[in-house]
């Protein structure tokens, strides 16, 4: 699992015209506690059990990437695309609790198809 899904962590590769999610520096294992919660993880970023999961990386890309927001410390970070309906409801299965789409099923949305 990353643990720090975030836009200072994703790059865009013009000639393969994808996304790259770097800086494996927080990078672990599903399933496991965390000694030390990061400063962007909300309420709802760990499981109930205080596991951080597959669920959790597909959380943060919800809760960090699909919106306009100001880190602290850090200027306003503006989403670099209009959220259209269907990424908006893409956002809101993420966001679901216990993980409404695995991140195969959350690949194959259709917001995410060229």
């Amino acid at each position: 699992m990353h643990r720090d899904v975030r836009w200072p962590n994703v790059i865009y590769l013009k000639v393969e015209r994808r996304w790259l999610l770097i800086d494996l520096e927080h990078a672990g294992e599903a399933g496991r506690r965390c000694s030390q919660p990061l400063q962007h993880w909300t309420d709802h970023t760990l499981e109930a059990d205080g596991t951080y999961s597959k669920a959790s990386d597909l959380r943060m890309v919800a809760e960090q990437l699909m919106v306009s927001q100001e880190q602290p410390g850090e200027a306003l970070v503006r989403l670099p695309f209009i959220l259209s309906a269907e990424g908006q409801r893409l956002r809101q299965q993420l966001l679901q609790p216990g993980g409404g789409l695995s991140a195969a099923d959350a690949l194959a949305h259709a917001w995410l198809q060229p």
